[in-house]
């Protein structure tokens, strides 16, 4: 008999890093085919981060996995473009909130995000190895500093079935 598939459970109102949340439920986080580059900000993230259009931002892709099964391709475009050439990517383990702490010195306080159910792109369903036209859980996030400054801009889509969320709701 199959044991039934791992899930990571979640809540909608907490703000954990991908690594930690997957290890928060027992299971071994891993990240692969990380890159790290220096490209002109889209339309919404120029939006989202509140720059000028057209400035260059540095944008980090990932893939996470649980137990070796694609969990979240994360992609979060970060401010400063000099940041691409950072050394402390040689260093980084997959926590984005460590790293804007850390490496930054941008603590992150807390974050808005808009979660929605979209079809797989070609890049997105190739990462997560899934069928094109697939849907996934796609959570567009904006990190923020305690002074309201934003960091960080992050999408992440969910490989099917792997992430349940969970939110408290309360008769108002």
């Amino acid at each position: 008999m199959n044991a039934p598939p791992e899930t990571i459970n979640a809540r909608v109102d907490e703000l954990l890093s991908i690594p930690q949340l997957i290890s928060k439920n027992g299971l071994r986080p891993e990240m692969t085919n990380l890159e790290v580059r220096r490209v002109s900000a889209p339309r919404a993230t120029t939006r989202a981060l509140r720059l000028p259009a057209g400035s260059n931002v540095t944008v980090v892709r990932r893939l996470y996995l649980a137990n070796g099964r694609p969990a979240v391709w994360a992609i979060d475009y970060l401010p400063d473009p000099n940041l691409a050439t950072s050394p402390a990517w040689e260093e980084f383990q997959g926590d984005l909130l460590a790293f804007l702490r850390e490496q930054v010195g941008k603590p992150v306080a807390y974050a808005t995000a808009a979660i929605s159910l979209r079809e797989a792109d070609q890049a997105t369903a190739l990462e997560l190895r899934l069928k094109p036209r697939t849907s996934v859980l796609w959570i567009d996030q904006v990190a923020y500093t305690a002074h309201h400054e934003p960091v960080a801009h992050s999408i992440g889509a969910n490989s099917p079935g792997m992430i349940r969320f969970h939110v408290f709701r309360r008769v108002v």
